[in-house]
C-alpha cells in the first residue's frame, strides 16, 4: 500500500494516505515499543476476543458523528487521545463533553495546508494534537470548516506524539496482528486507515451491518475512497476473525445500530487494508496528571449560546459597542 494515495470520496468518506507516510514513529515514543510489548505480553496471553469497553468501562468515549465532512482523520485521532487520556488518569475526565473536533477542523494545519473537511493524515493530526492543545466542549461541531477561533479558559488536552503500532520487524500476518492486539489490550484503542469499497455505505445502513463486513469486490475500480476509524477490539464469529471498529458516523449502523461494527480481519484487500496504517497516540502519565491539574476548575462550554459568545461574533459586537460608548463619553465630556 505504500505509495497508494486515496482519492477523496463524496460526503464523509475522506482520508488521505500519501506515499511513504503510512507509518510514523515520533521521538516521544520509542521505536521499540512494539518489541517491548511483545516481551511483556507473549502470544499465549492474548485472548481470542477483546473489547476495550469491557476492560475500561466508562473510559472509552461514545460513538460520535462527523456529519457530511471529511474529518474522519481528526475524529479518529482525537478519540484515541481522549480514550488514552482517561485510561492514563483512570477516570472519565471527558464525561459527556468530548474534545472539540470543530476546533481541530478549523485550526489543523498540515505542511501549510488547512485540510479541514477535505481529508487528512492520521499521524499528522496526532502530531499536531501533541503541540496544539484541543479545547474541551467548544466550539460546538458544525461539520463546516470556519475561521480558527481564539483561546478560551476551558479545559485543554494534548497527546505526546504518534507512533506506529506494527513493528518494522513484524513481517508475518500473525506477528502484525499480535502487535495490534497487544497495543490495544495494554494501552487502549488505536486509529487506522481503511479502504472504503463501494458496497460499504449500503451495507452500513442495512440489517447486514450487525454481521462482519467483508467487501464483495476488491477491484481498485470499486474503491470509493479512504476512511479513518478507531479499533477497540477483536474477536471471531462463525469461524471468521474480525476487528471491532468504532465508526464516526453516529449510531446509524453496525451492531444493533450502535455505530460499532465488525470488520473482516485479513492482511489482504478483504480486510480493507487495515494493516497499512495503524497509529497510536502516546500519553505520558506525568503529562496527563499535569494537564488534569492545569484544567482543574475550568468548565467546558457545550452550550451553543455560551459557545457563540466565546467563539462567535457576539463578544466582538459587545466589545465594539463598549469601545464606542467610551469614545462617545470622552468626546461628550471634552465638548462640554
Amino acid at each position: 500500500m505504500s505509495g497508494f494515495a486515496f482519492q477523496e470520496a463524496p460526503g464523509k468518506v475522506a482520508f488521505r494516505m500519501p506515499p511513504n507516510r503510512t507509518k510514523v514513529v515520533a521521538s516521544t515514543a520509542p521505536a521499540t515499543k512494539a518489541e517491548a510489548l511483545s516481551e511483556a505480553v507473549n502470544d499465549s496471553a492474548i485472548p481470542s476476543s477483546f473489547d476495550a469497553r469491557q476492560k475500561w468501562p466508562s473510559l472509552i468515549g461514545p460513538v460520535l458523528n462527523q456529519g457530511q465532512c471529511g474529518s474522519c482523520y481528526l475524529f479518529a485521532s482525537s478519540e484515541v487521545l481522549m480514550d488514552r487520556m482517561m485510561i492514563a488518569l483512570s477516570k472519565p475526565v471527558f464525561g459527556s463533553v468530548s474534545l472539540s473536533q470543530q476546533f481541530a477542523v478549523n485550526c489543523f494545519s498540515d505542511q501549510g495546508q488547512d485540510p479541514g473537511c477535505n481529508g487528512g493524515v492520521i499521524q499528522d493530526a496526532m502530531q499536531w494534537m501533541s503541540s496544539n492543545p484541543i479545547p474541551q466542549g467548544a466550539p460546538a461541531y458544525t461539520a463546516v470548516q470556519s475561521k480558527c477561533p481564539g483561546a478560551a479558559q476551558v479545559p485543554k488536552w494534548f497527546g505526546n506524539g504518534p507512533y506506529s503500532v506494527i513493528s518494522s520487524s513484524s513481517s508475518s500476518a500473525s506477528d502484525q496482528k499480535a502487535d495490534m492486539q497487544r497495543e490495544i489490550m495494554v494501552n487502549g484503542p488505536v486509529a487506522a486507515a481503511i479502504i472504503v469499497y463501494n458496497d460499504f455505505q449500503t451495507w452500513w445502513t442495512s440489517s447486514a451491518s450487525s454481521g462482519i463486513y467483508k467487501p464483495a469486490n476488491t477491484n481498485q475500480s470499486n474503491i470509493d475512497g479512504g476512511h479513518a476509524i478507531k479499533i477497540i477490539g477483536w474477536g471471531e464469529q462463525d469461524g471468521s476473525p474480525y476487528w471491532l471498529i468504532q465508526n464516526s458516523w453516529g449510531p446509524t449502523g453496525g451492531i444493533g445500530n450502535s455505530g460499532v461494527y465488525m470488520l473482516y480481519d485479513s492482511t489482504g484487500p478483504e480486510g480493507s487494508g487495515i494493516y497499512t496504517g495503524v497509529v497510536a497516540m502516546h500519553i505520558d502519565s506525568s503529562s496527563a496528571q499535569s494537564q488534569e491539574s492545569a484544567n482543574a476548575g475550568k468548565i467546558p462550554y457545550p452550550d451553543p449560546l455560551v459557545d457563540e459568545f466565546l467563539y462567535g461574533k457576539t463578544l466582538y459586537w459587545i466589545l465594539g459597542v463598549v469601545v464606542l460608548f467610551v469614545l462617545f463619553a470622552i468626546w461628550w465630556s471634552w465638548k462640554k
